[in-house]
């Protein structure tokens, strides 16, 4: 079964509550109506992207973000 792709304003929720937030996998999925498998997901393409804070996922445009992730 096709796996349902991320909006890119959840993708940014996502990081926001981890990053900025604090917020556990599953506390983060929560909040941003994921599973927390998405989130484990998305925190790993953000570190092999190097993205380790929300001030630098913040500055980059929704094309940059996605370009990376």
């Amino acid at each position: 079964m096709a796996r349902k792709r991320q909006t890119m304003r959840r993708i940014r929720e996502i990081l926001r509550l981890k990053l900025d937030v604090g917020l556990s996998n599953r506390e983060t999925a929560r909040s941003a109506g994921s599973s927390p498998a998405s989130v484990c997901d998305m925190m790993q393409r953000a570190r092999r992207a190097e993205l380790m804070s929300w001030a630098e996922v913040d500055a980059l445009d929704e094309t940059a973000l996605e370009a990376m992730l």
